[in-house]
């Protein structure tokens, strides 16, 4: 009986070459897309400044709300009721925002975006040392005593994130309590509020707000809205 011969296997097709528009580099892109690429990204940035502005101003809004009875004038429970039923923000949203408005100027915030603010207030939050300001000028800093120094300036937020985390890292393996940022509770506020409504009696047009440092450790306060004459009679002896 003759044997068929085995068919040879089919060799694997050579892929496609790309139309010679998908080749292009972006040095040969035609004159006018290019200037459609380069309005549409300024239109972009603009944007990204408005709507970065626009939460600024939502977080002075909010800080005014925040005010003993102002959410309840405005037709609300409270202020976290306020914050979920207007602008669906969870109360660590809010918290956040509110800490980027006691510390940030709007000139800054708009430049640098929520994103990158939330970022560097998070790193100064878990450093050894009281080093905010200089973090959100982005200064070259130290991450602990001894550690690498970060110039703030020149890298990404999300290298910022990381370095966020190798301090808490570091914190932990020490032993230490890692500073994970947590929730003001319902407590905290109450004395945020009892604190503005005592400013108030004071004739102090101010506001007090609270922030969440880490689990176990008690909150931080900040007084925002002080005037020169304001500040030194809270802090004269």
């Amino acid at each position: 009986m003759a044997r068929t011969k085995p068919s040879a296997p089919k060799k694997p097709a050579a892929p496609k070459t790309p139309a010679p528009d998908l080749q292009r580099r972006p040095a040969e892109v035609e004159p006018e897309v290019a200037a459609a690429a380069k309005a549409a990204l300024e239109a972009a940035r603009g944007a990204f400044r408005d709507a970065s502005r626009g939460m600024y101003e939502l977080g002075q809004a909010l800080a005014l709300l925040q005010r003993p009875g102002m959410s309840e004038a405005a037709g609300h429970a409270g202020f976290e009721a306020l914050c979920a039923a207007e602008f669906e923000l969870h109360p660590q949203t809010v918290d956040r925002l509110l800490r980027a408005v006691g510390h940030v100027s709007g000139e800054l915030f708009s430049a640098l975006g929520p994103r990158r603010v939330n970022a560097l207030l998070d790193l100064a939050t878990v450093t050894e040392v009281d080093d905010t300001a200089a973090i959100l000028t982005g200064e070259v800093v130290r991450l602990w005593k001894g550690g690498p120094r970060v110039d703030l300036a020149k890298v990404p937020t999300e290298k910022i994130i990381e370095h966020t985390k190798a301090v808490r890292a570091r914190a932990l393996a020490l032993g230490e309590r890692t500073p994970e940022p947590r929730t003001a509770t319902a407590e905290d506020r109450e004395a945020a509020e009892a604190a503005t409504k005592r400013l108030h009696h004071m004739g102090i047009a101010a506001t007090v707000t609270v922030r969440a440092t880490e689990p176990g450790s008690p909150p931080e306060f900040d007084i925002v809205g002080l005037d020169r004459s304001e500040l030194e009679r809270v802090t004269r002896a």
